[in-house]
């Protein structure tokens, strides 16, 4: 990429390197994060909370998990699939 909206290492404005997808990037980001807050809920919980709060700390966590993972995985194969199709341009 050339002109003004160009960064140093020649990738998209964002700051991702060439052949990276920045949405891939940030939903893998925001997927490991989610993964790891919802996996400290029940320890939060165990904790910080009583009555219903802990309750329901403890039911979220789970699903919060799981989304969290789905979130990652899903930005790893964005990232995955455009690395490769840059890859196959070149060739």
């Amino acid at each position: 990429m050339t002109g003004p909206f160009a960064n140093a290492a020649g990738g998209a404005p964002g700051g991702a390197p060439p052949g990276r997808s920045r949405s891939g990037t940030r939903l893998l980001g925001a997927g490991i994060l989610l993964w790891a807050v919802a996996a400290l809920l029940p320890v939060a919980a165990t904790h910080l909370a009583s009555g219903g709060a802990q309750v329901v700390m403890w039911l979220a966590s789970m699903p919060l998990c799981l989304l969290g993972a789905c979130m990652a995985i899903a930005g790893w194969l964005r990232r995955r699939r455009a690395g490769s199709a840059s890859w196959e341009d070149r060739g």
